[in-house]
């Protein structure tokens, strides 16, 4: 007890936090694969990728991972299914990327550590995988 009579809770620092009902947050320090950066996109291209960048400020992590994989939701990709070599950043423990669509549902591929989405590849012409 303290000096207001309320029990000390000492926090848990070892809990961990989920960051599910946070807005995503974008990286492109990762997207340097030949043919799949923000520099290889056209106009048109850069200019959907902003739309739907922008689009996901008001959507949840909770409310993206319930969303069809070709809507605002995401899909696995397989590494092994890549048609590009990774950055050398990305560690071996990454088994597969997210996929997040715009564009025609042209893929963005990255990964996901906590609220923030690190691009990787953007696949605007359906080539950084089988389809």
């Amino acid at each position: 007890m303290n000096k207001f009579n309320a029990p000390l809770v000492k926090p848990n620092i070892n809990k961990q936090i989920s960051s599910d009902n946070e807005v995503p947050s974008f990286d492109f320090k990762h997207n340097k694969v030949n043919n799949f950066s923000v520099d290889d996109l056209d106009n048109e291209n850069r200019i959907a990728l902003l739309n739907t960048l922008y689009k996901y400020k008001d959507i949840t992590w909770t409310q993206i991972k319930t969303s069809g994989r070709h809507g605002a939701g995401t899909e696995k990709i397989d590494i092994s299914s890549l048609s590009f070599v990774l950055p050398t950043s990305i560690t071996a423990d990454v088994n597969y990327l997210l996929a997040m669509r715009y564009h025609g549902n042209a893929p963005i591929l990255g990964f996901r550590v906590g609220s923030i989405f690190h691009i990787v590849a953007i696949d605007h012409k359906f080539e950084a995988y089988e389809h």
